[in-house]
């Protein structure tokens, strides 16, 4: 082995200029697959979120595609007065959350759950203004929570009752990569009711 070792380091100095090389060649072949393992682990969550982005330009792209403005029969049938188009009784509010969930699941949403939570005030919207003036801001409001694409979340918003408005719109990806929306509604009354309870 030492006669090895010596017979090495006798052409290392025979042939320097060649050693020289050869050792920076390979030096530098190293750093460069570092260098490229190092690029290639950083990229990756940036390729996975440019994935991400393409899919919901996508889904965009898709709901564009697909809007349809109302006919003018459809525009017809909705219309009906002020006081019964823009606000809706404290009473019927669980009917409105059973309209507004079979609406969701109609749009595509998966698990939907509607509940009533106390009102969001640092979105407030205005109330709407009605010949008699007779609409307010509810006391409480509306979440509407779901699973599904951004096409089908914003589906259900554009079929939301007049009498209630989007006041927050939150999606959150799942570890199993399901997106869960979250909608905050606020509900507008009759004025003069009971807004508690």
């Amino acid at each position: 082995m030492a006669m090895n070792l010596s017979a090495l380091r006798a052409l290392t100095v025979r042939y320097r200029v060649q050693s020289e090389a050869l050792g920076i060649s390979v030096l530098a072949i190293l750093i460069s697959v570092w260098l490229g393992t190092s690029a290639r682990r950083q990229a990756a969550p940036l390729v996975t979120e440019h994935d991400r982005l393409r899919a919901a330009q996508r889904e965009i792209s898709d709901f564009r595609a697909s809007f349809r403005p109302a006919s003018p029969g459809e525009e017809a049938a909705a219309r009906i007065p002020d006081s019964l188009a823009m606000t809706v009784s404290h009473d019927a509010r669980i009917a409105l959350a059973q309209r507004i969930a079979q609406q969701a699941e109609r749009s595509g949403l998966g698990n939907v759950r509607v509940r009533f939570a106390a009102a969001d005030t640092a979105s407030q919207p205005r109330a709407p203004q009605l010949v008699d003036g007779s609409a307010q801001v509810a006391a409480y409001s509306m979440v509407v929570e779901g699973d599904g694409g951004f096409a089908t979340a914003l589906s259900l918003v554009r079929q939301l009752p007049p009498a209630v408005a989007l006041q927050r719109m939150t999606a959150d990806r799942t570890k199993s990569g399901v997106v869960h929306y979250t909608l905050v509604l606020a509900v507008f009354e009759s004025a003069g009711r009971n807004q508690h309870g």
